[in-house]
């Protein structure tokens, strides 16, 4: 068996002659890299084509046939496509070229960056004391899975624990605190999965149930699983079956009935609120764009249901034109739609749970959004661009069902984003534009704050008392300063290392964000869809530092005016910051894909390296813990190792 190397899949060569022996394979004088499926990619699928074939007197290959594949269908045709490119040195009898009939099997494996589901996409849950998380890791479509449990105050690993393995996708836990159990789903199959439920205290099992699949949509380039407890503990909702005949099982926790079985349309998303209190239900388009597909023949629909009520359905909305978004917020779920070539080319419409009815519906040529300050605040602000000649922002404030108008005609219309803020017990909204900041004050609109700036205002950190502004370029790597006590912008700088190749960081990367405890001040790893960089203040404020997601690098300036710049090289594709927002002195942390980088938080400079497999996780404790070479490992952040040119 020769073995062939090429990127992104293996090539293993066996040959069936006739009256020749083994030792005679000829070799393959030319190999051609295959393509990898776009769709195998976006899946993170792995696979092999066993293929037989001919070999010419001149080497050239004839008549391939596909003899095997795992999955089937999915590398066929690019391993065919590829073979037939190959050339192979002539085998000679006699003094004389002769044709050959082999086999050869293509091997497709991802990159270890693509292959690798991080533990970042399962939830780490906290129970009492104890934390619980599923790790896993894969040899083609065979997940092997593993129970992580932790001291939840130290992050100290108290017992690991083999699952059952799962086909097609990793193993996913769910629980409730107020549950004495844990509940694991795993594919058996293509078509079948187990419900395997985990006494918390010892954690042997307590029973089985028998299911199907856990259905899996991609949407948005996400992977979306519904495996979720009910607000209260007492049932478990699981979302099964395949795309095309899904079911979502309403199942006792305590006894393992099944008690109610809900079918689903075919590419059905299901979605819910923070405590599962509601689940909204749309069809999607299975390519994974984020519109549903609307024609005459496909009646789209978008489903409400109450989970405390037996999953009893509150609302049925037809949806007749593309449907872009569907967000919630205290019972109330805000839906933006698209107009293709047409004015308005949006409308918000919000529709409340309780009452069934819409306090707001306003349409907006810019697409519209809703934020808050946070979940307990009570009021919501929305923000879109009226229609038609006299256009201009439109801002409304949604309170305990009243909405108040706050739009004015000599705001920027231009918004990318708003930002709401108390500020001395007052509300504010911050309006990021093209070329302009802008602070409104709720309670004196009549006098807003807008400075000009020289770039497109995508988003913005601040220090303490927000009276300063660090603003992102929209997709450049631009950082401007904005003084908004003085109403003054103070500078503006790129980002990056001028002297690294312009590049892109992945999306899986992206979506891969460690977890933190409270304390610790963390990046939202956001930044390739509005802006190139992602920014940072340190605890005490004096220090900006800015991930630039292009050139996967940190650059970091003095914090007062934008100058001392500085560049450190973090590894490929850096996507998070970190550090303990209690204690300033401790290093601000740079997580890239193989390596975590310490720096300095007064200077900027970097101080050590660490490289590892994968990051999992910062405790209470303030340890980073990660793994390296099959073994899970953990470094305090308050030691930090010497730095080293190894």
């Amino acid at each position: 068996m020769n073995s062939i190397r090429i990127f992104f899949f293996l090539v293993w060569l066996t040959t069936s002659l006739h009256a020749t022996a083994q030792s005679n394979v000829p070799d393959a004088i030319v190999r051609v890299q295959p393509h990898y499926p776009e769709q195998a990619l976006l899946d993170k699928t792995e696979g092999w084509v066993k293929m037989k074939f001919t070999i010419t007197t001149n080497g050239s290959v004839e008549n391939v046939e596909v003899a095997a594949a795992e999955p089937s269908g999915v590398f066929d045709q690019a391993a065919v496509q590829a073979m037939q490119k190959f050339k192979f040195k002539p085998t000679m009898e006699n003094n004389q070229p002769v044709s050959k009939v082999a086999t050869l099997t293509m091997a497709f494996e991802l990159p270890d960056m693509l292959k690798a589901e991080t533990t970042a996409n399962q939830p780490i849950w906290q129970s009492g004391p104890m934390n619980y998380l599923v790790e896993s890791s894969r040899k083609y479509q065979q997940y092997t899975n593993r129970l992580v449990v932790s001291q939840a105050n130290s992050g100290a690993i108290v017992r690991v624990m083999p699952l059952p393995g799962s086909y097609g996708h990793q193993g996913v836990l769910t629980t409730h605190p107020e549950s004495p159990y844990l509940f694991y789903h795993h594919n058996v199959n293509k078509k079948k999965g187990n419900i395997v439920i985990y006494n918390k205290q010892d954690l042997s099992m307590v029973r089985t149930i028998s299911v199907s699949q856990l259905n899996v949509l991609l949407f948005e380039q996400r992977y979306y699983r519904y495996f979720e407890m009910s607000d209260d503990g007492d049932t478990l909702m699981a979302y099964v079956g395949s795309t095309r005949k899904p079911e979502l099982l309403l199942i006792d926790a305590m006894t393992g009935n099944t008690i109610k079985t809900l079918k689903m349309s075919t590419n059905t998303l299901i979605r819910s609120d923070q405590d599962n209190a509601y689940i909204w239900t749309r069809r999607i388009n299975p390519e994974g764009a984020n519109t549903a597909r609307i024609n005459k023949l496909n009646k789209v629909e978008l489903n409400i249901y109450d989970t405390s009520d037996n999953l009893r359905q509150i609302r049925s909305i037809k949806i007749t034109e593309k449907l872009w978004s569907v967000n919630y917020w205290r019972d109330t779920l805000f839906m933006v739609f698209e107009y293709e070539k047409q004015e308005p080319a949006y409308r918000l419409m919000a529709l409340d749970l309780l009452k069934n009815d819409y306090p707001v519906d306003f349409p907006s040529n810019r697409k519209p959004v809703a934020t808050t300050l946070s979940a307990d605040q009570e009021s919501l602000i929305l923000a879109g661009q009226t229609p038609g000649s006299d256009r201009h922002l439109q801002l409304l404030e949604l309170k305990n069902g009243v909405v108040k108008d706050w739009s004015q005609t000599g705001l920027n219309p231009d918004f990318n984003a708003i930002k709401p803020l108390i500020i001395n017990d007052q509300v504010h909204v911050d309006i990021y534009a093209r070329r302009s900041f802008t602070r409104l004050n709720l309670e004196q609109p009549e006098k807003p704050i807008q400075v000009e700036i020289p770039i497109n205002a995508a988003d913005g950190i601040y220090n303490s008392d927000f009276s300063k502004v660090w603003i992102t370029e929209m997709v450049g790597p631009t950082v401007a300063m904005v003084d908004v006590a003085q109403s003054q912008y103070i500078d503006k700088q790129n980002t990056g290392d001028p002297q690294k190749k312009f590049g892109q960081i992945m999306q899986s990367i992206l979506v891969s964000a460690i977890t933190a405890p409270t304390g610790v001040m963390v990046t939202p790893v956001i930044g390739a869809i509005r802006s190139s960089n992602e920014l940072f203040l340190n605890g005490k404020q004096t220090r900006l530092f800015a991930i630039n997601l292009k050139t996967s690098d940190v650059t970091t300036f003095n914090a007062n005016d934008l100058s001392d710049k500085h560049y450190v090289d973090t590894g490929k594709n850096t996507y998070q910051l970190y550090q303990g927002s209690h204690l300033p002195d401790l290093p601000v942390v740079a997580i890239a894909e193989k390596q975590v980088t310490f720096m300095d938080p007064d200077t900027g400079r970097q101080t050590a390296t660490i490289e590892f497999d994968q990051a999992i996780r910062i405790n209470e404790a303030h340890f980073l813990i990660y793994r390296k070479n099959d073994e899970i490992h953990q470094i305090s952040l308050h030691q930090i190792p010497e730095f080293t040119d190894e």
